[in-house]
């Protein structure tokens, strides 16, 4: 398995199992693996820094 799908929890399903099963759907996230995981670090990563940098330019 490789990368990441978010999933909206449609339904708990009542098992005898130690793990939760439900059923799901991908469909609000049907984008997500479109991009690199790279890629989306690395934006987050910038984003992070701006704000970090504009809180600093703020306070001082």
């Amino acid at each position: 398995m490789q990368g990441e799908i978010r999933f909206e929890i449609l339904k708990e399903l009542e098992v005898e199992t130690l793990y939760r099963q439900v059923e799901v759907d991908y469909q609000r996230f049907e984008n997500d693996g479109s991009e690199t995981i790279e890629e989306r670090d690395m934006t987050a990563l910038l984003n992070a820094f701006k704000s970090y940098a504009s809180s600093k330019q703020n306070s001082g």
